[in-house]
């Protein structure tokens, strides 16, 4: 009977881990031809770009330009670090993983919070877009 309890108990934490670290882990989400507004689609190429970077500027990214229509964005929190490129039109952006740190990235999964902190980005930077003038 003691043998069963020890072996029960053994499983009962393993199970308990196993579901701990197993949802922390998910595909990596990337932003692919997200609509820009219809309102503010008339903005020029400088508007849009300020837009972005403010966007994620407020959310703690990092931002530098890399090209017309691109950006890099960087953000750490803790001992962990996330790039992703955003390239954008008038009408259209994209927000793509690049390269992390601590974030348990391997093949085409990633810890949930860069998952959440580019949702995060996404909400900001449409918000943004979305308002006039």
């Amino acid at each position: 009977m003691v043998g069963t309890s020890k072996t029960f108990g053994l499983l009962s934490v393993l199970v308990i881990a196993a579901s701990v670290t197993g949802c922390r882990v998910e595909p990596i989400y990337n932003v692919e031809d997200r609509p820009i507004a219809t309102s503010t689609q008339a903005l020029g190429p400088v508007q849009v770009e300020r837009r972005i970077i403010e966007a994620a500027q407020a959310k703690g990214w990092r931002v530098e330009r890399v090209a017309p229509g691109q950006l890099r964005a960087t953000i750490d929190w803790r001992q962990h670090s996330a790039t992703v490129n955003i390239q954008y039109t008038n009408t259209t952006y994209n927000i793509r993983y690049a390269t992390s740190t601590n974030l348990k990235e391997s093949g085409g999964t990633i810890h949930n919070r860069f998952n959440a902190r580019v949702r995060e980005l996404e909400d900001e930077i449409d918000r943004r877009l979305s308002k006039l003038g």
